[in-house]
């Protein structure tokens, strides 16, 4: 009996340090509750959305703990909405003390920002809106994590999803655009020591929405997907990927039925350092002035090179359109390196194969091209307009099949 006595007397004192050190999980049911679980300080405040839950107030709830854990029991039943009146209405503030934030098993409709915190993470989340994630001081490496998670851009926001100064991962994770155009879906800034992962995910534009803004930085993709996407006028960027002052690695992409209105149908490289593109299908991809793949615009610094292995091209050439591109697979300004090795270009219209401009060195090795439509000189290489040597092409092994000029 004494020893019995011990144990429960044990149990509860340590249930109580427990409570003081991490905080209790809080149920909620109704909105009142929900406020106060925010204002809640303690180190550690953990929020369960049971069901769903529909917030009427219109101000910005910011949390109180240091350590905040919104959970629920699933995204089709676990439902936490607020209203957005307007476009910048933001919902969720996660200030600086708050330095770990783990949303998990749930739907959130709502507008979210963080500022200055460690460690973020969505865990099979569907997030109807968007985020901006920014740090002040650019020393401070944080991470934040993306996983098993559906980012839906509400149909009345001009704004896509902000991360600056942080290291992302994007895991299995998929991005649906609106119908507003000249807006990026995902702006990733910050400088040469932060990176940005994407694995296995998705990013589909709406035919309006343009894909990636990532600016300084590592940038690396693999297996993952980018379709519909569009860069107007307003972007004057790459369709998929506006790549600016950033290192590169991607494998195993695919990039369906992008487009761009100036640089770039899929992806500009705006001086950038060292890329590697390997195993990846461009299908559609136009560009209505130059590079109807990519595009690349650097400086007389010999600091861009970029190498490409194992790429496949699927134009589809419509006669209705009379424009013509400069760069039917890639067009370029500036002095660079590039290496272009197993390409299969098929319908490749309608302007040179590639467009150079400078003092571009480019090798093209083991590759084959079928279909050129040209409405320009020079169907396949246009050289114009040297800087120092001019432009230099080594074709190795290669092939052209049924040449079209107008």
């Amino acid at each position: 009996m004494i020893i019995l006595l011990y144990q429960i007397l044990f149990f509860l004192f340590f249930s109580c340090h427990i409570s003081d050190i991490y905080g209790a999980n809080v149920v909620v049911h109704d909105e009142e509750t929900f406020r106060e679980s925010v204002s809640t300080s303690t180190n550690s405040n953990v929020i369960v959305i049971e069901k769903e839950l529909n917030i009427t107030s219109t101000e910005c709830f910011s949390f109180a703990s240091k350590s905040v854990i919104i959970a629920g029991n699933g995204r089709e039943t676990s439902i936490l909405r607020f209203p957005n009146r307007h476009d910048d209405d933001i919902n969720l503030l996660f200030p600086s003390h708050c330095q770990s934030i783990e949303l998990n098993n749930l739907s959130i409709i709502g507008n979210i920002r963080f500022t200055d915190n460690t460690n973020i993470s969505f865990k099979n989340v569907n997030y109807h809106g968007y985020f901006i994630a920014e740090h002040t001081y650019i020393d401070r490496v944080s991470k934040f994590t993306l996983q098993h998670s559906n980012f839906y851009l509400l149909p009345e926001s001009h704004q896509g999803y902000r991360v600056k100064n942080w290291n992302l991962s994007v895991d299995y994770s998929h991005f649906y655009g609106n119908s507003n155009s000249n807006m990026y879906m995902l702006m990733f800034e910050g400088d040469e020591k932060n990176t940005l992962k994407i694995e296995s995910s998705s990013f589909d534009g709406n035919y309006r929405n343009s894909g990636l803004y990532c600016y300084y930085g590592n940038i690396t993709a693999t297996h993952s997907s980018f379709h519909n996407l569009y860069n107007g006028k307003g972007l004057n960027g790459g369709g998929a990927m506006t790549l600016r002052f950033t290192s590169n690695h991607f494998s195993y992409l695919d990039f369906k039925n992008n487009s761009s209105e100036k640089y770039g149908g899929s992806i500009l490289f705006s001086y950038t350092y060292t890329s590697s593109l390997n195993h990846t299908v461009f299908t559609n991809s136009t560009s209505r002035t130059e590079g109807n793949v990519f595009n690349v615009l650097t400086d007389d610094s010999d600091a861009t090179r970029i190498y490409s292995y194992n790429i496949t091209q699927i134009g589809i050439c419509n006669d209705n359109d009379k424009f013509t591109t400069e760069g039917a697979f890639f067009s370029a300004f500036g002095k660079f390196h590039i290496d272009i090795v197993d390409y299969y270009g098929i319908n490749l219209c309608h302007g040179p194969f590639i467009s150079l401009e400078g003092d571009v060195i480019a090798k093209l090795y083991n590759s084959t091209f079928e279909n050129i439509y040209s409405r320009n000189d020079g169907p396949l290489i246009k050289a114009i307009n040297p800087n120092r040597d001019g432009v230099n092409v080594d074709v190795l092994n290669t092939s052209f099949h049924n040449i079209f000029q107008e």
